[in-house]
């Protein structure tokens, strides 16, 4: 990819966004250059085999999982059924209704469904779509600016985005679709990156696991993304920031160094001065510093909860 792009801070707002801003088309290529997990039909089934552990790394997770008090790396069916159960209000005898707003593989849809929810998906992939509705899901190819047509009359007692509303052209659009999809009291879960993090703002820089510029478009922080429920006419209830442990995951760090050696490569000198080192100093000074952190500065995503008045 050749083209170059600007990530442009607005403080007022406390939101990034990317410049110039894409056409739709040009969006669509941005995922063509990489084997992205919504390519595949079985995206987000299975988990890629993990390599064996050091002693040093078994250590350092042990230490982050500890101090973060176990909280989840990723939402679990427990956790999504818990957002129904606390957020859905629905008639008397009526299934709570549920669209995932970038359904991906449609792996959390299946779960609710199989726990009793009535459950619509939208996916910008058409392939991952479709292989949606061979496993039987009501799944419409489309985006979240431009509503499939057949679920613009539906209403739902819960919208999910999870780590999706980063990705789309027209954020404010989008939540003001989500707002006209919500039935009385309904909620909207969203959750993005948290662009407040120590890991992006002081340690990794442009390397940060989660900027993925350009197909990151929007850079959220937890004032911005409230302002942006209130902005669509929706009430926040809470947010949430969750996400360390990852953070010090071999894997997340070994991505890392990838991108530090294609920046460093391109650049022509080091954009970091450690180098990215994932194996030693760095990833163990993560860890250290993030013991002490805000929860603002410590976690890598944030989870927003709004209702519809």
């Amino acid at each position: 990819m050749s083209e170059a792009y600007d990530l442009r801070w607005c403080a007022g707002c406390d939101f990034g966004f990317v410049a110039p801003r894409p056409s739709p088309a040009q969006v669509g290529a941005f995922y063509d250059f990489a084997e992205y997990y919504t390519h595949t039909a079985g995206k987000g089934d299975a988990k890629p085999a993990r390599q064996p552990l050091s002693l040093s790394e078994k250590l350092r997770i042990k230490l982050a999982w500890t101090f973060d008090k176990g909280r989840v790396l990723y939402p679990t069916t427990e956790m999504m059924l818990q957002d129904v159960q606390h957020a859905v209000q629905p008639a008397a005898g009526k299934k709570p209704r549920v669209l995932d707003l970038g359904c991906g593989s449609g792996s959390a849809l299946l779960k609710l469904r199989d726990a009793g929810c009535e459950v619509a998906g939208i996916e910008p992939d058409a392939r991952a779509a479709q292989a949606c509705r061979e496993k039987g899901l009501n799944v419409h190819a489309g985006t979240g600016e431009e509503i499939p047509a057949a679920l613009k009359e539906h209403r739902f007692d819960l919208v999910m985005m999870h780590h999706a509303m980063e990705h789309c052209i027209d954020p404010m659009r989008v939540a003001r679709n989500v707002a006209g999809l919500l039935a009385p009291r309904g909620v909207f879960l969203c959750e993005v990156p948290n662009n407040h993090a120590h890991g992006l703002r002081n340690l990794c820089g442009p390397a940060w696991h989660w900027l993925d510029v350009p197909r990151h478009l929007n850079f959220f922080t937890q004032a911005s993304m409230e302002k942006l429920m209130a902005a669509a006419g929706l009430s926040v209830l809470r947010t949430q920031h969750y996400g360390f442990t990852r953070q010090v995951d071999p894997a997340w760090l070994r991505t890392e160094r990838r991108i530090t050696e294609r920046l460093n490569a391109k650049a022509g000198k080091s954009v970091r001065p450690d180098g990215g080192d994932s194996t030693g100093l760095f990833a163990w000074k993560l860890t250290l510093r993030g013991l002490l952190l805000s929860d603002e500065q410590k976690y890598d995503s944030l989870r927003c909860y709004a209702r519809k008045a």
